[in-house]
């Protein structure tokens, strides 16, 4: 992009579609982003409390086009606003189904508030045993 001279006015995101554990078995995922205009060294910070549920959001504000009706943007939440609760739905494991239409087996889900790496943030609202 560099050599095509388009690098420094473009937007790029690179999310991660699998989490690795870093805590005992809660999962995180990476994700890369570079907004217009962003020039220096990449950062990295574990505690912005970012979702997939920004993505939206995220794509319209690097596009200077208003994001308010599909909620906060990751560059919201970098930027100190505070984040809504997450949901996050534990199932049973890989392939774990419960019929023939792929429905799949949900063991507990959980809300998460502040810090997904200390499980104190995480609350069982419900489970299925």
């Amino acid at each position: 992009m560099r050599e095509l001279g388009v690098f420094d006015n473009s937007s790029i995101i690179i999310v991660g579609d699998h989490g690795f554990h870093a805590a005992p078995w809660y999962p995180t995922t990476s994700l890369l982003i570079k907004p217009p205009g962003a020039t220096g060294r990449l950062m990295y910070n574990s505690e912005a409390e970012l979702s997939n549920a920004y993505f939206g959001a995220s794509l319209l504000e690097m596009a200077n086009i208003a994001h308010s009706e599909l909620g906060l943007s990751y560059f919201d939440i970098i930027n100190g606003a505070p984040p809504p609760p997450r949901r996050f739905y534990h199932d049973w494991g890989w392939n774990s189904y419960i019929d023939s239409k792929r429905t799949m087996a949900i063991w507990r889900i959980y809300e998460v508030t502040g810090d997904a790496m200390d499980s104190s943030s995480w609350v069982v609202l419900e489970q299925f045993d």
